[in-house]
């Protein structure tokens, strides 16, 4: 017969044996569940229906992730995913190269920021004027040293950059346009085109879907025209800013009766760096495998293939990404 303290020790050990069969049965149950923000648009925003459809697409892949879409904005999404108040985030390619690099509105570089692919590969840069400016180049700009009224977002945003910058490659300033007799407007899309529909401003720039939502509402009550960029001036703003050539075919919009060359920035998915490899390794391969599934979320991705899936504005890939594109031969 056992002792007292035989039948305690027992009943330990049993326990212990129980508890250590249990843990080894259901070694999920014992592992914290991966949490993942993913910081988007504004709500109700196109952003945010891309954001919805990108958390869709990663979760199909990974059931047990526990993944959630939340409200953003173009320029704040690099500094909350680089201070990990978010792990994911879409970005611009322009704003995410420049916050890595340290430029422009970032005062340092966000050392943390990796990409883990290109969502909405085109992002055309679209300078549009009313019919009745009599303006149909930039170089025409120049020349007659035109009083331009132009929108180009807010201040610091990829819209005024991007116009700022074009306008340079043709070697205008912003200063020459002001000291002509024309204005810099920082106006949201709604204001923009109120504004152009009573002659009071001649147009805008900025970089947007093909097509854009706010370009076509203007159409259906103004005469537009879309400005095309020539090859030296892509080339300048695109070394200057990682960016490539693209067209807005024509068609586009109902005003469109020719092919607009310009440039293009892809809206790129950041992941902080220090997310371990195999977990952005299987979100990688998740969104890759259902790009299919994306197209049917939104035309913003219509271009996404094997192709535009990788490039994402000279933006460092986080090492699980780049270790499942090289294996799917996407990378080198």
């Amino acid at each position: 017969m056992l002792s007292k303290k035989g039948i305690l020790f027992l009943s330990v050990f049993v326990l212990f044996s129980f508890m250590v069969m249990f843990s080894n049965a259901n070694p999920a149950a014992a592992a914290d569940p991966v949490r993942i923000t993913v910081v988007g648009g504004s709500v109700g925003g196109s952003w945010s229906v891309f954001t919805e459809g990108a958390v869709e697409a990663m979760r199909k892949g990974n059931p047990d992730y526990q993944i959630s879409a939340e409200p953003g904005s173009t320029t704040a999404n690099p500094g909350m995913v680089n201070s990990g108040k978010a792990e994911m985030g879409l970005a611009f390619g322009l704003t995410s190269l420049q916050a890595v690099k340290g430029e422009g509105d970032f005062k340092t570089p966000l050392s943390k920021l990796r990409a883990v692919c290109a969502l909405i590969p085109n992002n055309a840069f679209q300078f549009i004027i009313r019919e009745n400016a009599g303006i149909t180049s930039f170089e025409q700009i120049k020349a007659k040293k035109f009083p331009l009224k132009v929108s180009v977002d807010s201040k610091g945003s990829t819209g005024d950059l991007l116009t700022s910058a074009v306008l340079n490659a043709y070697g205008i300033t912003y200063a020459d346009i002001e000291k002509w007799g024309g204005k810099i407007f920082y106006l949201s899309s709604g204001k923009t085109n109120e504004m152009m529909a009573d002659n009071r401003m001649d147009g805008t720039g900025d970089c947007l879907s093909i097509p854009a939502g706010d370009i076509i509402e203007a159409s259906t009550s103004i005469k537009l025209k879309m400005l095309p960029i020539n090859d030296a001036a892509i080339k300048k703003v695109g070394a200057k800013y990682g960016m490539t050539k693209v067209v807005v075919p024509k068609g586009t919009y109902t005003f469109l009766d020719k092919d607009i060359p310009t440039i293009n920035m892809p809206v790129i998915l950041l992941v902080n760096a220090d997310m371990p490899d195999d977990v952005v390794y299987n979100l990688a391969k998740s969104l890759h495998n259902n790009v299919a599934y994306l197209k049917n979320v939104a035309k913003g991705y219509a271009a996404l293939n094997d192709k535009t899936i990788v490039v994402v504005n000279n933006v460092p890939f986080h090492p699980g990404a780049a270790k499942y594109f090289k294996e799917a031969k996407l990378l080198k």
